[in-house]
Order: C-alpha cells, then structure tokens, then sequence
C-alpha cells in the first residue's frame, strides 16, 4: 500500500512540475518531463533551464521536495521487492517441511 501511495506522489510531482515548466516556462511537453525528471533526479545537464524568477524559484522547492517524494518512492520499492523476497523464501520453506516430513 505505502509503495502505491508514493508512487502516485511521484508521479502527481511530475506532473505538477511537467505542467508548471510548460506554461510558465514554455517549454514544450516533452522538454517540460524531461526537465522535471532530470531535476528529481539532480542529473542538472544544464541544456535546458528555467528563466523566469517563479521558475527558478519554483524549481528550488521542487528540487527540494520532490527529491524526498523520490527517495521515499525508492525505499517503498526496495521495502515491497524485500517483503516479496520473504514471501517466496517462506513459502520455499514451507514446502521443504513438508516434503521433508512425508519421506
């Protein structure tokens, strides 16, 4: 469940970002995503950036938050891969149990 949460919150913040770098930086959609994926992901290649000061002041806040919603969609991710992991393992040895109880 945490890990559906964040990822909806990853992505309400890439479109929050996609949409604001588009209408008030006028970029285009495709360079609006991207520029908000490289933010989250503070690659900063630099090819395109913000040149209003709501943009760049908006991209600070952004940076700042979306960066947390983004390491917190990680750790959900590895949480659930890792529970799934469990999962498997006891149900491997579940089975090792009883086949080893029936010979």
């Amino acid at each position: 469940m945490k890990y559906q949460k964040t990822y909806l919150a990853l992505l309400s913040i890439l479109s929050i970002g996609t949409a604001f770098y588009h209408f008030v930086e006028g970029f285009r959609w495709l360079d609006a995503l991207y520029f908000s994926v490289i933010a989250l992901t503070t690659a900063g290649f630099g090819d395109i950036t913000p040149v209003t000061d709501l943009g760049k002041v908006f991209t600070m806040v952004y940076m700042i938050t979306g960066f947390g919603i983004m390491l917190n969609f990680l750790n959900a991710f590895y949480e659930n891969r890792q529970e799934k992991q469990r999962q498997i393992q006891n149900k491997i040895a579940v089975k090792k149990s009883s086949l080893s109880n029936n010979a």
